[in-house]
C-alpha cells in the first residue's frame, strides 16, 4: 500500500507548505493490520524509532504503534515532517492507576514436588516440604468480592500432589460462586508427571485450564528436569478431552541449551497432533550469581537463537501451517493490531496468591507478603502494588506500550536495590535488564518477520480478518488522532 503521512492540522497552511511528496512512497508498506481504538488518550511528546532489521528497515511510533516498512530516504524524510499523525504522534495510551479488586487467587497448594528441576525458584523455599490446609483454602476463597467472578489456580511444588485437596476445594468454590451467581474458572501449572485419565477428565470436566512444564524432546527436557517419559504418558492422558484445547506447553531454556528452534518443532508437533493449543518458551529466570542465569553477554547468541525461531515462522506459515510461539504471537499481535499492553502484570493488583501456610503474596513467586488469608490483605503493604502501571524507567523505551513492562518479581530479584528505593511503589523499581534485552530482541525478530511475509501471510499467521478496503485500519483511529492518510 502506497500511503502519504501528512501533518493533522488542514487549516494551517504555514504547516505543510515546504513539505513535499515523499521519495520512494511506493516501497514503503503499512505493517499494521489494523488499529485497535478502545482506549482513551493523554497528550505526550512524539518518539520515533528508526529500526534496521537485517536487511528491512522500518519506521516505529511508540505511541500509536504505527510501523512502517520503508527505505532510508523514505526514514529521512518522515523525520523531518513537522506534525503529530500516526508517525510521530503525541497522544498515548491514557493508563488507569488505580487498585482493582481481588479477581484471581494462585493457590499453591504444596511447596512439595516429585521433581527437583536445577532452575526452580521454588526450590529455595525454606518451607519445601508444607501442605495447604483445607481451611486456609477456604479462607482464600472467601477473598472473593461477594458479586466478583472468581478465577482459581493451583500452584506448587507439584499440585498434583495434593489432587484430593483440589478436588474439595474445587466442589467448594462451584457451590460458592452458585450461591453468588458468579462466573468461576480454575487453572492448574503442572509438570504432567501425575496425570492420569482420570485426573485429566476431572479437570475437562470442570473447565481447567493448564500448563504443563515441557522443555522439549528426551535430552533438551531431561537436561535440566527429568522424568520425560512420565511427563508423555501424562500428556497422552489428555489425548481426545477438550482441556487441550486450553492446555500451554511451558519450556524453559537456560544458557548453553537455549535450542529455541529445536524446540519449537517439537512442541508444536504435539499441538498439531492434538494434545496442546499453546507453546511458550522462556528464558529461565534465575539470580544473576546462579550458574544457570541468562546474562547480558548471552545477547549475540540469543540473538541469532530468536532470528533461526524467526525464519522458522516463515517456512512454517509459507508451508501452510501456523506456527505458535507464544512470545512471537503476542508481541506480533499488539504491533499488527496497534493494540498497547502498558502492563501484563496484576500482581498484587487484581491476582494474589496464597502459600501452604495461608500467607498472602503478590505474587505467586512468593516473597511479597501482603497479608493472609484470616485477616485479610494489608492494605498498607498491598498498595504498594496498586499502581501497575507503566514503570517509571520504562518510560522513555521505544518498545514500552508493547513490552507489557516486564515482570516485577524479576527486578526485585535481580536488580539489587536498597528497599528504601522501591517499597513505596514497585513502578519505581527499574526493569531487569537481561529480560529487556531478550524482549526487545524478541520485538525485532517479530519485526522482521512482519516485513518479510506479505500482509496476506500476516493475517494467516496472526489469525486477523481481512479489512474490505485497504485503509480502514488508519480510518478506526481517526476520531483519537487527528491526521489525514491520502
Amino acid at each position: 500500500m502506497s500511503t502519504k503521512i501528512l501533518p493533522n492540522d488542514s487549516t494551517s497552511s504555514s504547516s505543510v507548505d515546504h513539505v513535499s511528496d515523499p521519495p520512494c512512497a511506493k516501497k514503503s508498506r503499512l505493517l499494521n493490520l489494523r488499529f485497535d481504538r478502545g482506549f482513551a488518550t493523554e497528550t505526550t511528546t512524539p518518539q520515533l524509532s528508526i529500526l534496521r532489521l537485517h536487511k528491512h528497515i522500518v519506521l516505529f511510533d511508540s505511541n500509536s504503534l504505527c510501523t512502517l516498512q520503508t527505505t532510508d530516504d523514505v526514514a529521512g524524510y518522515v523525520e523531518k515532517v513537522p506534525g503529530n499523525g500516526l508517525l510521530r504522534c503525541d497522544r498515548k495510551p491514557l493508563v488507569e492507576r488505580r487498585p482493582s479488586r481481588v479477581q484471581a487467587i494462585c493457590l499453591a497448594v504444596t511447596h512439595r514436588c516429585n521433581l527437583n528441576c536445577q532452575y526452580c525458584f521454588e526450590s529455595a523455599y525454606p518451607e519445601r516440604e508444607s501442605d495447604m490446609s483445607l481451611d486456609n483454602a477456604r479462607a482464600a476463597l472467601r477473598l472473593f468480592p461477594e458479586d466478583s467472578d472468581m478465577s482459581i489456580s493451583f500452584f506448587g511444588g507439584e499440585p498434583l500432589l495434593q489432587f484430593d485437596l483440589i478436588r474439595q476445594i474445587v466442589g467448594d468454590a462451584e457451590r460458592m460462586a452458585a450461591d453468588r451467581k458468579v462466573n468461576i474458572s480454575f487453572h492448574i501449572t503442572t509438570n504432567g508427571t501425575l496425570l492420569t485419565r482420570e485426573i485429566s477428565e476431572f479437570l475437562d470436566a470442570h473447565g481447567f485450564s493448564m500448563i504443563v512444564s515441557l522443555d522439549g524432546e528426551k535430552v533438551i527436557h531431561n537436561s535440566c528436569r527429568g522424568m520425560h517419559a512420565e511427563t508423555m504418558r501424562g500428556l497422552a492422558s489428555l489425548s481426545g478431552l477438550g482441556i487441550t484445547s486450553r492446555t500451554t506447553l511451558r519450556s524453559t531454556y537456560t544458557p548453553g541449551n537455549v535450542l529455541l528452534a529445536e524446540r519449537l518443532r517439537f512442541l508444536n508437533g504435539l499441538a498439531r497432533a492434538g494434545l496442546a493449543s499453546n507453546i511458550s518458551v522462556e528464558p529461565v529466570s534465575l539470580p544473576p550469581d546462579h550458574p544457570l542465569a541468562i546474562t547480558p553477554q548471552m545477547r549475540s547468541t540469543l540473538a541469532e537463537e530468536y532470528h533461526e525461531a524467526a525464519k522458522w515462522v516463515i517456512e512454517e506459515v509459507r508451508a501452510g501451517r501456523r506456527p505458535i510461539f507464544f512470545h512471537f504471537d503476542k508481541l506480533a499481535s499488539r504491533i499488527a493490531s496497534g493494540s498497547p499492553a502498558p502492563t501484563e502484570c496484576g500482581a498484587g493488583w487484581h491476582y494474589i496468591s496464597v502459600d501452604p501456610a495461608g500467607r498472602l503474596h503478590a505474587c505467586h513467586r512468593e516473597g511479597a507478603v501482603i497479608g493472609d488469608v484470616h485477616s485479610g490483605i494489608n492494605l498498607f503493604k498491598a498498595g504498594a502494588w496498586a499502581d501497575n502501571s507503566l514503570r517509571r524507567s520504562c518510560e522513555k523505551c521505544w518498545l514500552r506500550y508493547v513490552c507489557g513492562g516486564g515482570c516485577r518479581s524479576d527486578s526485585l530479584q535481580n536488580c539489587n536495590l536498597p528497599e528504601r528505593r522501591w517499597k513505596n511503589s514497585p513502578r519505581d523499581l527499574p526493569p531487569d535488564k537481561t529480560m529487556c534485552m531478550i524482549k526487545q530482541t524478541i520485538a525485532r525478530e517479530v519485526l522482521w518477520i512482519l516485513c518479510e511475509l506479505t500482509t496476506e501471510e500476516a493475517r494467516s499467521w496472526l489469525d486477523e480478518p481481512e479489512y474490505s478496503e485497504s485503509l480502514v485500519g488508519w480510518a478506526t483511529w481517526s476520531a483519537r488522532f487527528p491526521w489525514r492518510a491520502l
